[in-house]
């Protein structure tokens, strides 16, 4: 896969705002309580399943690592971020 099209499915995927929020999340390593913690405190209501869900889709397109039992941003992602979301 290019730069341009990794870069173009980090886009399309960052473009929904909850998956969003969890990338900027992960600037920081935390773990997966800690970022259930930190969405319920943004967007309320907020499942282990969508967790999951947000989780797997943001791992599968390698928008975020899980190392040493946290996640954490890749730097790919976090260019797209600033690219196009203005997120520093």
């Amino acid at each position: 896969m290019s730069e341009q099209q990794q870069e173009e499915q980090l886009r399309a995927v960052l473009s929904d705002a909850q998956r969003r929020k969890i990338a900027e999340f992960c600037y920081e390593p935390h773990s997966s309580d800690e970022i259930m913690k930190g969405i319920k405190t943004t967007w309320g209501a907020y499942s282990g399943d969508q967790l999951a869900s947000d989780l797997r889709a943001l791992e599968t397109i390698k928008a975020i690592i899980y190392t040493e039992d946290k996640w954490k941003t890749a730097e790919p992602a976090k260019k797209v971020l600033k690219k196009y979301f203005g997120i520093p």
